[in-house]
C-alpha cells in the first residue's frame, strides 16, 4: 500500500511546522489537528501550537462608530462604540464592550461583558450578557449563547454551530435561535457557512430567514 506524498504522517506534520514557523497559526492548528495526538509529532506539535499561543496572549481594544444619512427628513443615526477583550491562553478570551446610539433624538447606552473558549478539542462556547438601562430603543436586558461542535478534522472540517438570543425590549420580548453549519476547504483557507435564523419577535410572531 502507497500512500500519497501529502498524506503521508511525515508530510502532514511537516506542512504543520511550515505553518508554525510562519506564524500562520489557523492553518497550523486544522493541520495539527489532522495528525494522531498519539505520536511523536502530534504530541510535539500540539505542545509546540499552545505554547506559541500563550506567548500570543493579549489586550485586544477595539474603536469603531458609524453615522447612518436616512432619508424623508429624518435625523441623522450616530453609533460608536469601545470593546476590550484579554486572551490569557488559547482556551479562553473574556472582555467587555460599551456601546452608545443615537436614534430618533434619544441617546442609549448599552454595556456589555462576554467570554467564549474551548471546552474540548471539538467543542467551542461563547456567552455574552449585557443592557441599556431605562433604554428608549436597545435592549433593556440581552443574553447570548452559541456553541460550534467539530465533526471532522483536518483541513475539509465540517463544524456544527447553533446560536440564540433574548433580548427585552421597552416594548416587550424577542428572541432568535440559529442552527448552523460551516464546511472548510483547502486546508482550512476557505469555508462556507450556512445559518436558519428563527426570530420571535416582540408581538409573538415566528419569522424564519436564512444566511450563507
Amino acid at each position: 500500500v502507497f500512500e500519497r506524498p501529502r498524506d503521508s504522517p511525515d508530510a502532514r506534520a511537516g506542512l504543520a511546522r511550515v505553518a508554525l514557523r510562519r506564524g500562520d497559526l489557523d492553518i497550523a492548528r486544522e493541520r495539527v489537528a489532522a495528525i494522531d495526538p498519539a505520536t511523536a509529532d502530534g504530541t510535539a506539535l500540539r505542545a509546540e501550537l499552545d505554547q506559541r499561543e500563550i506567548d500570543l496572549a493579549q489586550w485586544q481594544l477595539d474603536v469603531d462608530g458609524s453615522v447612518s444619512d436616512l432619508a424623508g427628513g429624518n435625523s441623522n443615526w450616530y453609533e460608536a462604540s469601545v470593546q476590550l477583550l484579554h486572551r490569557p491562553n488559547p482556551d479562553i478570551r473574556y472582555g467587555a464592550r460599551l456601546e452608545m446610539s443615537r436614534r430618533y433624538g434619544l441617546t442609549d447606552t448599552y454595556g456589555e461583558v462576554l467570554i467564549d473558549g474551548r471546552i474540548s478539542d471539538r467543542l467551542r462556547a461563547n456567552l455574552a450578557v449585557g443592557g441599556a438601562p431605562n433604554a428608549d430603543f436597545r435592549p433593556r436586558l440581552q443574553v447570548r449563547a452559541g456553541a460550534g461542535y467539530r465533526l471532522t478534522d483536518g483541513g475539509n472540517a465540517t463544524v456544527l454551530t447553533l446560536s440564540g438570543q433574548y433580548a427585552s425590549y421597552r416594548d416587550g420580548d424577542a428572541q432568535t435561535l440559529s442552527p448552523g453549519i460551516e464546511q472548510y476547504f483547502g486546508n482550512g483557507r476557505y469555508w462556507v457557512t450556512a445559518r436558519l435564523i428563527n426570530i420571535f419577535d416582540v408581538k409573538g410572531d415566528h419569522r424564519t430567514g436564512y444566511l450563507l
